[in-house]
C-alpha cells in the first residue's frame, strides 16, 4: 500500500536544496498539470532560490520568453510566445504559460540577477540560424559570413528535416563535419569575448542555437539509420543544454544553481524501470541522476480519467479528447482504487514498486489504440521519487483560436478542481 500522502509544503521543503529538480506529466494537454507545476516552480523560485526554468520546449522559440521574464524586451507575455509557431502550438502557447511569464516578468523586476525561462529540445534549427547570424552580423561580420557558408549545406533557414535525413540515409549528403567546426568555432568565439562584452545571454544564445543545430544535425542525420537511437541523441542534447545553462549561471551566481526542468514524465522518468531499458535508451532524468546523484529529484505527475489536448496525427490541429477511464493494470487504476483522491506521494514503497502499466500520451492521442500506443510497463518506485496523482483533470485550452478545439457537449464538461 502507498504510504500516507504528504502535503505540497512537505514536497518542497524535500526538494528545497536539490540541484535539479525535474517535474514530469503523464500528458501534454492537461491544464491541471500545467498549473500545479508552475504553482510549485513560483515557491521554488521565490522561495528556495532555484533561477533558471528549463523546458521542454525549442531553444531560439524559447528564448523571447527568457528575454520578456528578465525585462530584455518590449513584448507582451502573449507576444513572448509568438516564436512558437510549429506544431504544437498548444504545449507552451496556453494561458497557463502566459500567467506564469507575467508573475516571473513582475517577480524579476528588481533583482540584479533575474531567473530566466530556456529551452532544452532540439527542433528549432530554422530559427537557430537566424539567431546566429544575427548575432555574429553585429559582433564579427566576418564570422557571420563564414557561419553561413558552413551552414549552407543545411540550407539555412530553409532546412528540410526530413529530406536531409533522407539524403543522409542514401548518403547523399553529410553536413556533421561542418556544423561540428562551426560549433567549435563559436564556442572558441565566445570564450574570446568574454572580457570584452556583458551581455551574457546574448553569448549564451550564440553558444545554445550552436548546439541546437549540431545536436539537430546529428538527430536527423541518424533518423533513418538503423541500431542508432535519435531518443538518445535528444535526450543527451538536453543534458548538454543543461550542464551549459548551469555552468553559465554559477558564474553569474558564484555558487551552484538550482534548476527546474518541465517535461514529459517520457524525459524524467529513470528509463532503467522502464521498456526504453530494452531498447538500450536513456532519458534525461536518467542522466541527471548519473551525473548528480542525490542532488537531482524527479517528480512525476498522472491521471486517471478526464480530458486531454492532442492531435490525431504530427501537424494535425489541437483536438479535444476524453482519455479512456485507465486501464485496470495500470499506475493510475491502482492509485484511484485507494480512493485517496488527488494526493502527493513518495514512491520509495511497495504499492509503487509493483510492475504495472503506465500511461503516456504526448501532442498524439490515439484512443481506439490506447493499450499499444500509449502503455508501457514500469516499476513508479525506481523511475520516480515523488508522484503527484490528479484522480480527474481537464484539457489544455489552447491560447490560439483553434476550431478544432471544443469539448463534445453530448458529455459533461470537465470542470475538476486541483485540491492538493
Amino acid at each position: 500500500m502507498v504510504r500516507q500522502a504528504i502535503s505540497m509544503n512537505e514536497l518542497l521543503t524535500s526538494v528545497q536544496d536539490k540541484s535539479i529538480v525535474m517535474i514530469g506529466e503523464s500528458t501534454h494537454g492537461t491544464h491541471e498539470f500545467y498549473k500545479v507545476r508552475a504553482e510549485i516552480t513560483k515557491e521554488l523560485i521565490s522561495e528556495y532560490g532555484f533561477s533558471i526554468v528549463a523546458i521542454e520546449g525549442d531553444w531560439p522559440d524559447t528564448f523571447r520568453i527568457n528575454r520578456f521574464v528578465k525585462h530584455l524586451s518590449n513584448d507582451t507575455a502573449t507576444q513572448a510566445l509568438s516564436d512558437f509557431k510549429r506544431f504544437p502550438l498548444w504545449m507552451w502557447r496556453n494561458k497557463v504559460m502566459v500567467d506564469f511569464i507575467n508573475w516571473l516578468h513582475e517577480f524579476n523586476k528588481n533583482l540584479s540577477i533575474k531567473t530566466g525561462v530556456f529551452g532544452i529540445d532540439l527542433y528549432g534549427i530554422n530559427n537557430a540560424f537566424g539567431n546566429i547570424l544575427e548575432i555574429l552580423n553585429t559582433m564579427n561580420p566576418e564570422a557571420a559570413n563564414l557561419a553561413k557558408q558552413r551552414y549552407s549545406c543545411l540550407g539555412l533557414r530553409d532546412f528540410d528535416s526530413d529530406q536531409y535525413a533522407k539524403d543522409t540515409y542514401q548518403a547523399l549528403k553529410d553536413c556533421e563535419d561542418e556544423v561540428i567546426r562551426q560549433l567549435l568555432d563559436i564556442k572558441k568565439f565566445i570564450n574570446d569575448q568574454n572580457n570584452v562584452y556583458d551581455d551574457e545571454d546574448c553569448l549564451l544564445n550564440l553558444h545554445l542555437s550552436a548546439q541546437n543545430i549540431a545536436a539537430a544535425e546529428a538527430y536527423y542525420r541518424n533518423l533513418y539509420q538503423p541500431g542508432v537511437s535519435t531518443w538518445n541523441i535528444r535526450d543527451g542534447h538536453m543534458m548538454k543544454c543543461l550542464n551549459i545553462l548551469m555552468e553559465n549561471e554559477r558564474k553569474k551566481l558564484k555558487r551552484p544553481p538550482k534548476v527546474i526542468v518541465w517535461a514529459h514524465n517520457s524525459h524524467v522518468g529513470d528509463a532503467s524501470a522502464d521498456h526504453r531499458q530494452t531498447q538500450h535508451e536513456i532519458t534525461l532524468g536518467e542522466i541527471a541522476k548519473e551525473h548528480f546523484e542525490e542532488r537531482v529529484a524527479l517528480i512525476g505527475m498522472m491521471t486517471s480519467s478526464g480530458s486531454v489536448t492532442a492531435a490525431d496525427n504530427w501537424g494535425d490541429p489541437a483536438k479535444y479528447f476524453y482519455l479512456n477511464q485507465a486501464h485496470p493494470d495500470s499506475h493510475a487504476a491502482y492509485l484511484a482504487r485507494l480512493n485517496k483522491g488527488n494526493f502527493i506521494a513518495q514512491t520509495n514503497t511497495e504499492g509503487f514498486q509493483t510492475l504495472r502499466l503506465e500511461r503516456a500520451v504526448g501532442v498524439i492521442y490515439r484512443p481506439e489504440t490506447e493499450i499499444r500506443s500509449h502503455y508501457f510497463n514500469s516499476s513508479l518506485a525506481k523511475r520516480f521519487d515523488w508522484l503527484i496523482y490528479l484522480e480527474k483533470t481537464s484539457a489544455l485550452k489552447p491560447l490560439d483560436n483553434i476550431s478544432t478545439w471544443k469539448p463534445n457537449l453530448d458529455k459533461a464538461m470537465d470542470t475538476y478542481p486541483i485540491g492538493l
